[in-house]
């Protein structure tokens, strides 16, 4: 007789918004992982500074899981122009598998924009960020140029 056949069901990958009288509970697990984008971001911001500012409600911290491990982080920020037009921007992104779990993460955070008012996501980040994120429509608007040491 032949063994039976086991078939592993695919990871469950889910999208939460940590609230911020809860991100206690996940902290720990997710500052190691938003801790590599941080050190890219050329010290506008600190974990520690994230985590105040998601505390006080002005920041989103979005975590990624795989049955139940949190493999991403994402910080985004919901601002509105004085015309009133609203934009989602995610400025911290750091994470493992992205092609798996990006599609998921864009419809959970648009979805979540939208409910605020959003009419436009955006994501501010590396270059490579570009090649992951051209399929869902999104574009290159701008480019940014720095100017590290500045003189009076």
């Amino acid at each position: 007789m032949a063994a039976p056949i086991r078939s592993r069901c695919a990871p469950e990958i889910a999208v939460h918004r940590e609230l911020p009288g809860k991100l206690d509970l996940v902290w720990t697990r997710v500052e190691p992982i938003l801790q590599r984008a941080v050190q890219r971001g050329r010290g506008h911001y600190t974990t520690r500074d994230i985590f105040a500012l998601i505390q006080k409600g002005e920041q989103q911290l979005w975590t990624i899981t795989e049955d139940g491990r949190i493999i991403a982080g994402l910080v985004s920020e919901v601002r509105f122009s004085p015309a009133g037009r609203g934009t989602l921007t995610v400025y911290c992104a750091a994470g493992k598998e992205v092609r798996r779990w990006l599609p998921r993460a864009i419809g959970v955070i648009s979805s979540y924009a939208h409910q605020r008012g959003c009419s436009e996501l955006r994501v501010v980040g590396r270059r490579g960020w570009q090649r992951y994120l051209k399929p869902y429509g999104f574009f290159q608007e701008s480019i940014v140029l720095v100017k590290d040491e500045v003189f009076e």
